[in-house]
């Protein structure tokens, strides 16, 4: 049964306007976490193995969340004593993993068809699968440059365009085969020093998918989601 690994340890600087005293993944949304609405997605697709990674206020997720029981799953932590940016945190949680994994972003919940990526991953045989989505505007999230064999050409975070673009939608398939190929060094970024090199040598791969979207990192698009739950414009699995 594959596991989940969520990245979760972010300083949430964005956010802090509004939420100042909160971490990230504890951001109140319709009266439940953000983060407890990733986990009911992985639940609804049979994943019930997940490892949080965290960093800032990461007693306050775990006093909240426990082993989750409550939730119908097995949470474990990884805890890094210092930023250790998204790859780092991810090398440090997958140290025993011998399995492919799904790995999320602990600030985004795309609602989407996982069987999708999971057998466009399994297609092309690359070491990591990311979960793409076709929008107006790439400004601000991590592109991609898709070829037709849905092999990624080219991906660049957050790179100076307007124009509609497949951005990344936070949730990634990772083969044995990149946990074990990951930078030498403990502190790395996934989005900017990871992903275009495998995209480089062939082994990063995209699947275009439709389905509710939404990145939490700002006062304005919290506020938002949790409109959309409340107004049943997402659905919500409590």
């Amino acid at each position: 049964m594959m596991q989940a690994f969520i990245l979760a340890g972010g300083l949430g600087t964005r956010l802090r306007a509004a939420l100042p005293d909160w971490p990230k993944p504890l951001a109140p949304v319709a009266g439940r976490p953000f983060i407890t609405h990733l986990l009911c997605w992985l639940r609804q697709q049979d994943i019930n193995r997940v490892t949080l990674c965290l960093g800032y206020q990461a007693q306050a997720v775990i006093d909240t969340l426990g082993g989750g029981a409550g939730l119908g799953l097995r949470l474990s932590y990884s805890v890094e004593a210092e930023p250790l940016g998204t790859g780092g945190a991810l090398k440090l949680a997958s140290r025993d993993s011998t399995g492919p994994a799904l790995v999320l972003n602990g600030d985004t919940f795309f609602d989407f068809e996982l069987a999708g990526l999971l057998a466009t991953h399994q297609s092309t045989s690359a070491w990591v699968t990311l979960a793409l989505k076709r929008e107006a505007s790439g400004l601000a999230r991590g592109c991609a440059q898709l070829a037709e064999d849905g092999r990624i050409r080219a991906f660049a975070e957050k790179p100076e365009t307007a124009r509609e673009a497949l951005i990344s939608a936070g949730v990634y398939v990772f083969d044995p085969e990149a946990f074990a190929h990951f930078p030498v060094q403990a502190t790395f970024s996934l989005e900017r020093e990871y992903f275009p090199g495998l995209a480089a040598t062939g082994r990063l791969a995209g699947h275009v998918a439709e389905g509710y979207f939404v990145d939490i990192g700002t006062p304005a698009a919290w506020q938002q989601f949790e409109r959309d739950l409340l107004e049943g414009r997402v659905h919500d699995c409590a």
